[in-house]
């Protein structure tokens, strides 16, 4: 019996460190191992350890902490963090001065939105002098039995707005951390824009426009969904005005007289690799007068083409009367001649008519005298 009770005791009581009634016993039970127990004194110390074993398992003060630690910004943005530029940093405590001490082993866990927790890296505290592990490392501290880890992790757009927590694993059960949010996390170059000129949306790659209205009003929105630190700006290349705002709206309004140059600017967090610019060329469109005149001169020149087109006509249809006519004194038909030149026509054919008759006459005249002349 007393072999059961010294394998339960080593088990559960770490006798190195602590000084009570059981580990007192355990060292009873190992320096004189002929010790005979009675039967009640050995049901008696196991009900003991039992109770004691239960209490240590159930108010165990071995926790592990995370703290988030104030990471170093890049720029001026210190709520977020840039993509592939800065460090995810946190440090932890792990206290291992209750309990027992087979929570030998941490783990780091990160979840991704609705995703389940995944390994980020595991540590044994039996080797915490400096020992590191991927994206973890441990030491030891002044205090025994305390160490402290640290997670310093790339800050990665995957990782944005996930969860970290720490695992105390041991045995058949672990303890876990509180959970920590991780920052936002964002790529500056995929900030996008909205142009608006006098109310229209402008494409920003090409915001080449003519306007009506010489006073254009200009509208820039940086869409922000971040909090991060912008910095914008409109240059007027004819005034040489530059308007800016820290803010990721900024207004202009431009008095365009023939064309005018406008150069907008943005930045995030103040990085000069992630400045962006574009320019955009205004022009105003003819003014109503100019336009009407405009109209004017059109109508004229279709007034004109029209009485062009008509003479024109006209001469052509003389033209096609006067061929028409001549057709018709050979013997062609021609409906469409204009009723004098068809008179003139008639006087002329009726005229070669008769001519022909009358030699006709004349040779068949010619023809019998002839004749008779012969008999």
């Amino acid at each position: 019996m007393y072999i059961w009770i010294k394998i339960f005791l080593q088990y559960h009581i770490d006798f190195d460190h602590r000084k009570c009634f059981h580990s007192k016993v355990l060292r009873l039970l190992t320096d004189k191992q002929d010790l005979k127990l009675d039967k009640a004194m050995t049901l008696k110390l196991l009900y003991k350890c039992v109770i004691l074993a239960l209490y240590f398992e159930m108010f165990s003060t071995n926790t592990i902490k995370i703290y988030e630690r104030e990471n170093p910004s890049v720029g001026e943005c210190k709520a977020n963090l840039v993509n592939e530029r800065e460090q995810l940093i946190y440090y932890s405590t792990i206290d291992m001065s209750e309990g027992y001490h087979h929570f030998d082993t941490v783990q780091y866990e990160i979840k991704r939105h609705d995703s389940n927790y995944e390994p980020l890296c595991f540590l044994d505290l039996k080797k915490c002098k400096g020992y590191r592990w991927a994206y973890c490392y441990c030491s030891e501290t002044a205090d025994k039995d305390v160490f402290t880890a640290v997670v310093n992790v790339t800050a990665e757009l995957h990782l944005h707005e996930a969860t970290l927590r720490g695992r105390l694993l041991y045995g058949d059960g672990d303890t876990v951390s509180e959970e920590r949010k991780l920052p936002k996390i964002y790529d500056p170059q995929k900030i996008e824009t909205t142009l608006y000129i006098n109310d229209q949306l402008k494409n920003a790659t090409d915001c080449n426009v003519t306007v009506h209205n010489k006073m254009t009003n200009i509208f820039l929105v940086v869409n922000n969904k971040l909090d991060v630190v912008c910095q914008l700006e409109i240059t007027d290349h004819n005034k040489g005005v530059t308007q800016s705002s820290e803010t990721n709206v900024l207004s202009y309004t431009a008095n365009v007289t023939e064309k005018t140059i406008i150069t907008l600017t943005y930045s995030v967090c103040k990085l000069p690799e992630y400045n962006h610019s574009f320019s955009c060329s205004i022009k105003t469109a003819p003014s109503s007068f100019e336009q009407n005149t405009c109209g004017k001169s059109s109508d004229d020149v279709w007034i004109k083409f029209w009485i062009v087109l008509a003479v024109s006509a006209t001469e052509g249809l003389l033209l096609l009367a006067s061929f028409m006519c001549i057709h018709k004194r050979r013997g062609n038909v021609n409906k469409d001649l204009d009723f004098t030149e068809s008179k003139k026509c008639v006087l002329r054919s009726s005229t070669s008519t008769e001519m022909e008759s009358l030699y006709s006459n004349s040779t068949e005249d010619s023809k019998t005298l002839k004749a008779k002349l012969e008999k």
